[in-house]
């Protein structure tokens, strides 16, 4: 099983399994539904913000490290988990 997050059959940048914390892959179809789309949005509105940052003149290096910083400060609501 393969832990890379941008591995996939799809070509798109959904793993081709989704993880979950116990270390299984998770098998809920609408769970992983939801996982796609919410990282197809993220991909979307970050493009928009890429390509916008490039027509203002911004350094490519220094927004992707920017966006690199957002995604490592992210940290877990404690909100209860979702079931099927």
């Amino acid at each position: 099983m393969s832990l890379d997050p941008t591995s996939s059959a799809t070509g798109t940048f959904a793993p081709a399994q989704w993880i979950g914390r116990d270390g299984m892959p998770v098998t809920c179809e609408e769970k992983i539904s939801l996982l796609n789309d919410n990282l197809a949005e993220i991909h979307e509105l970050c493009q928009q913000a890429f390509e916008e940052a490039m027509q203002m003149g911004c350094s490519e290096e220094f927004l992707r490290i920017v966006l690199q910083n957002m995604v490592g400060s992210l940290k877990r609501a404690g909100k209860r988990p979702f079931s099927c």
